[in-house]
């Protein structure tokens, strides 16, 4: 088996490996702590210098020494009218492959991720429905009137101009 980094000219596989061992004390000392605190990673750089090539090959280099990697390409899932949705589709289908050996845990992981894509379509819009209402003090159903009252108001001003137009574009 080769090295995930060995076409690598520009020797990203030090990065990897330097963030793999970070990662592995930051767990470490997290779990000593009994610290339950989130963590985010940002790779960060411009369009073009290799961020989606370090990152497939150090999750191949991870998987090659048993870590379960999920990877997710907004890029590539960019289908879904609830991007969560498509998300947490790809953490299900990545995990289930992942899980196989330990029927219990794969069965809780697969029923925790349809559960929370149900909440996700369902609760999208009644949350978008109370932000708006606290933002601009308008419920959905208010506010859907408003669109159609402004709607029916610009159709109906719209038409006004057309004719008025058309009379006045008449020859005398």
């Amino acid at each position: 088996m080769t090295h995930p980094f060995s076409d690598d000219k520009l020797k990203r596989g030090a990065v990897a490996e330097y963030l793999t061992m970070y990662l592995q004390g930051k767990h470490s000392t997290r779990k000593e702590r009994n610290s339950q605190n989130s963590f985010i990673l940002n790779i960060n750089a411009p369009w073009g210098i290799g961020k989606t090539y370090f990152l497939n090959h150090w999750a191949q280099q991870l998987r090659e020494a048993g870590y379960i990697v999920i990877t997710f390409d907004a890029w590539k899932n960019d289908f879904c009218e609830q991007p969560l949705v498509g998300f947490m589709t790809e953490i299900e289908d990545q995990l289930k492959g992942s899980f196989d050996f330990i029927g219990k845990t794969r069965s809780h992981a697969v029923n925790l991720i349809r559960k929370g894509k149900r909440l996700i379509k369902v609760g999208t819009p009644i949350v978008a429905s109370a932000v708006a209402k606290k933002i601009i003090g308008v419920d959905s159903d208010d506010l859907s009137k408003i669109a159609k009252s402004v709607s029916e108001e610009s159709i109906s001003a719209i038409q006004k101009k057309s004719t008025k137009r058309t009379r006045n574009s008449r020859p005398p």
